[in-house]
């Protein structure tokens, strides 16, 4: 829908990252302090504090503390004045920066007029600045641990108004982010991947919606909300254990001491399972979570027979503590680890009932955070199919009410 895209970089590996101040600048006729229009505009992009989940025994891990948001050659802002409709702004240089400069062609800003920019632009010069849609809906990941993701700036809804600097002589914007921006790490096995979702227990999570670009005040409005968001994944592939990072924009919602669910799809069909602990989400904030296991199971549909499975248990590291338990007396654990990687063999007892039945084996863990501990719970779904052994008798036959369209003879 839109032709803006603003692409995050985030430099990883215990380096700090900072978020330099974005200007955009356009020359008009006139130069002189006094004069009727804004010869200069700057536009300047907030730093992104990141809020890092980093377990303690893993403080090495610690990457970042602020994020940069860099520039795209097809970039464009909306501009709208006090009353009227909107003007806009394109890319003129500094592609691939933090520092830009966009040109608004023939657009005049006349100082008489107050401003309110908002990004990415809408390509509708009638649109209403107290209703700019709004949605998170099918964001998309190419690659693993890819900062260069163009298409999050399409996610990343800003606004700003314009305020006069005197000693810089320009009218000046400083943006403020409605969404926030996630970054999660999950130990993961071989395989390739092709999604990500998370879940939360109550529809807390705004997927659709509008904003203000004139009232500034940062705030979704007509949301329309949900439990869960997925984020497609492609072209990430591991042939060995690997760390699996991918990036999404969301809109703030708390889920304070609750857990978040994450869902890992393998191009398979295997539903990989993690989770983090929640919080309370604010705009123009970086989360960043290191899930320290991820677990599935080998073969998570059985026979009526019943048999041998795996459950599979990556961790971030061997020495963190887990439990394993089933729900259900007819799936069986052969073993008990209690850290670290490993898979475990697990008897699945023979269905003799008519209906198909579920059991979940869980990977329990305590997590410590801010002098508060909860309990995640990855949990894995063993689908198990009914007997085969049904008949049906002649009197059942002759009761029903189907016309098989033949005659008896």
């Amino acid at each position: 829908m839109y032709n803006s895209k603003l692409f995050a970089t985030l430099l990883l590996a215990a380096m700090m990252l900072s978020c330099d101040q974005i200007r955009a600048g356009v020359d008009d006729i006139q130069s002189d302090s006094n004069a009727a229009e804004y010869t200069k505009l700057n536009m300047f992009l907030p730093s992104l504090e990141i809020d890092e989940d980093v377990p303690a025994t893993k403080v090495e891990a610690i990457v970042a503390s602020k994020t940069q948001f860099v520039w795209t050659e097809s970039d464009m802002v909306g501009i709208f004045p006090t009353s009227g409709s909107q003007l806009y702004f394109s890319m003129a240089n500094g592609v691939g920066t933090s520092s830009a400069s966009f040109d608004g062609g023939g657009w005049a800003l006349i100082r008489t007029a107050d401003y309110f920019s908002y990004y990415p632009f809408v390509p509708d010069f009638y649109i209403n600045k107290d209703a700019i849609p709004l949605t998170y809906m099918g964001q998309e990941q190419t690659g693993n641990a890819n900062p260069d993701r163009v298409d999050v700036g399409k996610y990343c809804y800003m606004v700003a108004k314009g305020e006069f600097n005197p000693t810089s002589q320009a009218l000046e914007f400083n943006y403020k982010k409605l969404g926030v921006l996630f970054r999660f790490k999950l130990p993961v096995d071989a395989g390739s991947y092709e999604s990500l979702t998370i879940e939360i227990d109550d529809n807390l999570i705004a997927y659709e919606g509008t904003f203000k670009a004139i009232n500034i005040d940062a705030k979704i409005n007509d949301q329309k909300y949900t439990n869960k968001m997925t984020l497609s994944l492609k072209n990430i592939s591991f042939d060995k254990p690997e760390t699996l990072v991918a990036f999404m924009m969301l809109p703030p919602f708390n889920i304070l001491n609750k857990q978040m669910t994450l869902s890992l799809v393998k191009s398979d069909g295997t539903v990989v399972k993690a989770s983090c602990f929640g919080k309370d989400y604010q705009a123009d904030k970086v989360y960043g979570y290191l899930s320290e296991l991820s677990v599935y199971a080998m073969n998570a549909e059985m026979n009526a027979n019943g048999g041998t499975t795996q459950l599979v248990i990556n961790a971030s590291d061997e020495y963190y503590p887990y439990e394993v338990s089933t729900d259900v007396d007819w799936i069986t654990l052969q073993s008990s680890p209690t850290s670290g990687s490993t898979s475990i063999n697990m008897t699945v007892g023979e269905n003799t009932g008519e209906v198909e039945r579920v059991g979940y084996v869980t990977v329990s863990r305590n997590k410590a955070y801010n002098n508060t501990t909860i309990k995640l719970q990855d949990k894995v779904k063993i689908v198990q199919s009914p007997s085969a052994g049904l008949t049906v008798g002649l009197e059942d036959w002759e009761k029903s009410d189907i016309d098989y369209g033949g005659v008896a003879q």
